[in-house]
């Protein structure tokens, strides 16, 4: 179930990706690391998410059922009202970081996902966010 519908705080990160079981094991981390997170594993629920919550990042699989990860990526950091959302792509692709780069993601995470680098390459965006402006 995606937990969009149960969303009650500002979130920090937004997980988008086709695989539930991922998704609440990548939400278990990032709360583990103090982020507020949620998911969805339907692409088409993005726009209605983004229009209710600002997160400060999104962590997008590439390959997405049905739908291309980089297209909504490159949709979204060409609205006005989503292109300072920082977009974090994952994929198990083996060119998939080459690739990544053309979406125009912020970073990329290879879906081996190693906790520490995982919460390390978040709290990077993070400070940037921070230091920086932040999205909506």
């Amino acid at each position: 179930m995606d937990t969009s519908k149960h969303i009650n705080r500002p979130l920090d990160v937004l997980v988008l990706d086709d695989d539930p079981d991922l998704c609440m094991l990548t939400e278990s981390m990032l709360r583990m690391g103090k982020f507020n997170a949620a998911w969805i594993t339907n692409p088409d629920l993005l726009k209605s998410i983004l229009d209710l919550y600002a997160p400060g990042i999104i962590l997008m699989d590439m390959m997405l059922s049905g739908q291309d990860g980089q297209e909504i990526c490159r949709k979204l950091k060409t609205d006005p009202k989503t292109s300072l959302i920082k977009i974090m792509m994952v994929s198990a692709h083996p060119n998939a970081e080459t690739t990544c780069c053309n979406a125009p993601a912020d970073d990329f995470l290879s879906k081996s996902i190693e906790f520490n680098i995982f919460l390390g390459k978040i709290g990077c965006i993070s400070q940037d966010i921070i230091q920086g402006s932040a999205p909506g």
